[in-house]
C-alpha cells in the first residue's frame, strides 16, 4: 500500500500505437523526495506489447 496518488498526464504519437504517460512521484533514494517518472507502452503486434519505465537523474 502506498499513500500517494500517481497522477499521469499522457499522450499518443503520430502512429497511436506508444503511449507516453508521465507523472512525479517518491523517490526511492529517500523518504520526503520526489522525482519525475515516464512510462511507455509500444503496442508491437495484436498480442505483443513492449513497457518500459524510466525516472529523471537527480540533479538533470
Amino acid at each position: 500500500m502506498q499513500t500517494t496518488l500517481w497522477s499521469y498526464v499522457g499522450h499518443l504519437d503520430a502512429s497511436r500505437r506508444v503511449l507516453t504517460l508521465e507523472t512525479e512521484g517518491p523517490s526511492i533514494s529517500g523518504p520526503g523526495e520526489t522525482v519525475r517518472y515516464r512510462d511507455r507502452i509500444e503496442l508491437i503486434g495484436s498480442d505483443e506489447k513492449r513497457m518500459s519505465s524510466s525516472m529523471l537523474a537527480e540533479g538533470a
